[in-house]
């Protein structure tokens, strides 16, 4: 995701969320609001094929 956004992106996005967790958001709202957010900067940079076929499969993947 950061190939195709940007670090600056990432960090704004990841910023939004730790201040939507400070002003007492759900965790659950938060991480909407910024899947939700990412998802049209990646549509962007990544648009939907004429197949409509998703190329990644639509999984979470969680980092440690």
């Amino acid at each position: 995701m950061e190939k195709e956004l940007g670090s600056e992106a990432i960090e704004s996005l990841c910023s939004k969320f730790t201040q939507s967790l400070s002003n007492d958001a759900s965790p659950a709202e938060a991480m909407i609001a910024v899947i939700n957010e990412a998802g049209e900067l990646l549509s962007e940079v990544l648009p939907q094929s004429e197949t409509e076929q998703n190329e990644l499969a639509e999984a979470l993947i969680c980092i440690d």
